[in-house]
């Protein structure tokens, strides 16, 4: 499998101060406009104290090319996972979710999987989330988002699916040309979950999955962190 991988710190699957270290790394470097436009920058899965967060985000805003850093861009070339290892602060999820769109943009990703630690992280932070995915489109543009059916449809096609680690279950028999893979290393199942992962993502002809997850040095995340 051919890797890309962003860690926010050499050493964040060695040493347990390498968290907090790159979240102020982090938060030293980020200008104005990303303090703004990430405002969930300090809890991504509330918007405490944002009464109206259309207010902060202009136009502009929806444009993840002009704002995002160099290691929050899709990787170029040919690659199977994005593996994206950072602490609070990096923006891991904006970039999950800006990940997805421009995936169903280019018109290539049909069936798209998202999967979460749990169905409450899924949706208050995957989609919900101030940075989830129905935050990086402006009001009239996004996607229909149907909780009952547990899925994602835009007005191209394109399907996400919303599946549980806790459940994982629930992966065997579907297929994905793409994923989004958020904290696995909190998954409460882990290896059987990303076994899963795998096997389904086997539709198209260039398959990809983008992981966005805390550098904790459990036994999958040190192991995909091995570079092939």
């Amino acid at each position: 499998m051919k890797k890309r991988i962003v860690c926010s710190s050499k050493t964040a699957l060695t040493e347990a101060s390498d968290e907090h270290e790159a979240v102020q790394g982090n938060q030293e470097h980020r200008s104005i406009d990303e303090e703004i436009l990430d405002v969930s920058h300090s809890n991504e899965t509330e918007c405490e104290g944002v009464e109206d967060q259309a207010s902060l985000i202009t136009a502009d805003a929806y444009d993840w090319t002009s704002h995002a850093r160099p290691e929050q861009q899709e990787p170029e070339g040919d690659w199977r996972l994005w593996l994206i290892l950072a602490g609070r602060g990096f923006g891991k999820t904006r970039t999950g979710a800006e990940t997805v769109r421009s995936w169903v943009e280019s018109g290539r990703y049909k069936r798209i999987g998202l999967v979460g630690a749990t169905e409450a992280d899924i949706r208050h932070v995957m989609v919900e989330g101030c940075s989830g995915l129905l935050s990086v489109y402006p009001l009239d543009e996004g996607p229909r988002y149907e909780p009952s059916k547990r899925r994602i449809v835009w007005p191209n096609g394109a399907v996400a699916y919303l599946v549980s680690a806790e459940r994982y279950d629930k992966l065997r028999g579907l297929q994905f040309d793409a994923i989004w893979v958020d904290e696995l290393a909190k998954f409460r199942y882990p290896q059987e979950a990303w076994d899963q992962v795998c096997l389904s993502l086997r539709l198209g002809q260039q398959p990809r999955v983008v992981v966005t997850t805390t550098p904790k040095p459990t036994a999958l995340i040190k192991r995909l962190a091995e570079p092939k």
